[in-house]
């Protein structure tokens, strides 16, 4: 009886890691792209950053960058939930602020896109 307990407990512990959430800990910011259709108005920058997603699903975010003389600097806190492949950022109002899907879920990469509102296509991969 004992040991049908340890290994039912066992099977539990190894579903609970299984599924557990690969997006939780800390990402490189290692692109964020702006993409509109004919090519206008793109924006690519690399490398700008990192974000941290917290198992009680708070964050960090990280972010410096340059486009054309603008810079773009922030450090501030989010809240962020998990459905399917869908990825919500809740937090200060900047780009990052939206629910995003994943296209890539792995440990060391995360590929997410999301629209600007318009007719803009956003990608953010994030890598460890």
């Amino acid at each position: 009886m004992k040991n049908i307990s340890y290994l039912t407990l066992a099977v539990f512990l190894v579903s609970l890691s299984s599924c557990s959430e690969k997006i939780v800990g800390t990402w490189d910011i290692a692109k964020y792209q702006r993409i509109v259709p004919g090519g206008k108005n793109e924006v690519t920058v690399t490398n700008i950053g990192t974000m941290k997603f917290k198992s009680n699903k708070t964050g960090e975010k990280e972010v410096k960058y340059s486009i054309l003389n603008n810079k773009v600097e922030s450090l501030t806190s989010f809240k962020w939930n998990l459905f399917d492949n869908y990825v919500t950022i809740h937090g200060a109002d900047d780009e990052f602020n939206k629910t995003w899907i994943q296209v890539e879920n792995s440990r060391k990469l995360q590929i997410l896109k999301s629209t600007d509102g318009s007719d803009g296509v956003q990608v953010l991969e994030l890598r460890k």
